[in-house]
């Protein structure tokens, strides 16, 4: 292991603050809510990934192809927002007896049709910090600034010879920039309130012969940026979150986030790419990379959180079969829409990004996602299928009682004629009886009246009754 006192300097760093979250908000409304005065769209550079891979993030031009946009925060809007006008102007982060410093050199914001987006901070380091110093600072700020005895702060120039303490609420911030997306979850304790965030991290490290232990242990702290009580595990063998594409360069990937350490190589060429060029790829491609599988994740967790609350909303609308079918029916079309288009198992032909990006779906746990969500579509499927049994009950039910009504109507119009019927043959038969008299004539009216009596009673119970009813 390397002694304390000879630990590497960071040569050249980028590290990413990512933070998850889902909206009630319309996608469609997203141009319209998010504050163009404040945020510029731009559509992510990548390299080396299949074209419909590099259009899923694009601008309204391409929606047709594309899943998301992505929006950047304009730098003459800085000081609007208490952050210094200098994006290489550092803070400071006071925890405790503790303070560690970091620039924010830009603010992004992603949002997918599935009503999942990410906030992103690019984090500057203090050039030439140790890779020690860099892990601890991301394991702190990570948590944005949402510890006790927390303060985030920077000194603002407010006159020739006068600064101000400026403090600065990363966690108020993002919610700022959120609000009229009407955030929904966070995916992390209070559903309501961001907690931490993920960490993109790598480092270009300045030492040559750099022990592989040494290495992969700092791997494995800063891909979930902890600090140096965690202790990674020792056989190679059993670290599944680790991909050594290169003799120089690994790569860890975790559900907290994912990190690449880079070291020397004392080839000049190499190196030199590895200082520039590379990092460049790391920003772009690979950080792309890493969103598109994330969004895969926090989608499939959000559909998740969605169908658990569905028996309850089904509860509420019981008596309405139609409104339950139309509610189950988006729900499966809105997750049949995002395995076809938002979905996918390779993005580049070159094979370490290719590699890469299924070791990041692999500890991402997305197959074991889908997997639930195929459960849950068969369950919706049953659910509807209940539901198709008692419409069909319903129908029989209301065919059985407008069978049984018309039965009971033929046999109430039987009966109300039956009377008609037989006294004008009746009458034919007596008429020389009722004809010798006045008495026998009173006699055979009276009877005759006497005959409708259950007539008239059948017509007060079954239709009077019914149209007062209706009334």
């Amino acid at each position: 292991m390397v002694n304390k006192e000879n630990i590497p300097k960071v040569e050249k760093q980028v590290t990413f603050l990512i933070v998850p979250f889902a909206f009630r908000a319309e996608y469609e409304n997203t141009d319209r809510l998010i504050d163009h005065s404040n945020f510029e769209e731009k559509t992510p550079v990548s390299e080396r990934l299949y074209d419909h891979v590099q259009n899923l993030i694009s601008p309204q031009g391409r929606k047709y192809e594309a899943i998301g946009r992505r929006f950047v925060l304009k730098d003459e809007v800085r000081t609007k927002w208490n952050l210094p006008n200098r994006k290489d102007t550092f803070l400071t982060y006071q925890y405790s007896k503790q303070s560690f410093s970091f620039s924010i050199e830009s603010i992004e914001l992603y949002v997918f049709e599935t009503q999942v987006g990410f906030v992103l901070f690019k984090i500057g380091h203090p050039k030439f910090s140790s890779i020690e110093q860099m892990i601890e600072t991301n394991y702190h700020i990570k948590r944005l600034g949402k510890l006790r005895n927390t303060k985030v702060f920077y000194d603002k120039k407010t006159g020739k010879d006068t600064l101000l303490e400026q403090e600065i609420h990363l966690n108020d911030l993002i919610d700022s920039f959120l609000s009229n997306l009407e955030v929904d979850t966070y995916f992390e304790g209070d559903d309501t309130h961001v907690k931490q965030s993920l960490v993109f991290s790598a480092a270009f490290l300045n030492q040559p012969g750099l022990e592989e232990s040494s290495v992969t242990a700092w791997l494995f702290r800063m891909q979930r940026a902890f600090k140096d009580s965690y202790k990674p595990v020792k056989e190679m063998e059993n670290r599944r979150d680790l991909f050594i594409p290169f003799d120089n360069s690994y790569w860890g990937v975790s559900l907290e986030g994912m990190a690449n350490i880079v070291t020397k190589t004392n080839d000049t060429t190499a190196d030199q790419f590895f200082g520039t060029d590379y990092f460049y790829r790391l920003e772009n491609t690979y950080l792309f990379m890493y969103i598109l599988a994330l969004h895969q994740r926090y989608a499939l967790l959000y559909f998740s959180k969605q169908i658990s609350l569905l028996p309850y909303q089904l509860n509420q609308i019981e008596d309405q079969l139609e409104k339950q079918n139309e509610l189950i029916t988006k729900f499966r079309k809105n997750i049949v829409n995002f395995m076809l288009k938002c979905s996918y198992n390779q993005v580049s032909n070159v094979t370490h990004q290719s590699e890469l990006y299924e070791m990041i779906r692999t500890n991402l746990k997305i197959e074991y996602l889908f997997t639930e969500i195929n459960d849950e579509l068969y369950s919706l499927s049953s659910l509807m299928e209940i539901i198709e049994q008692k419409k069909l009950q319903l129908l029989e039910e209301k065919k059985r009682e407008k069978s049984d009504k018309m039965t009971k109507g033929i046999g109430l119009l039987s009966f109300v004629y039956l009377p008609l019927t037989i006294i004008p043959g009746l009458y034919t038969m007596i008429l020389p009886f009722i004809t010798e008299n006045t008495l026998n004539w009173i006699l055979a009216v009276l009877i005759t009246l006497l005959s409708f009596v259950p007539t008239f009673y059948l017509l007060k119970k079954y239709i009077w009754v019914r149209l007062k009813n209706d009334g």
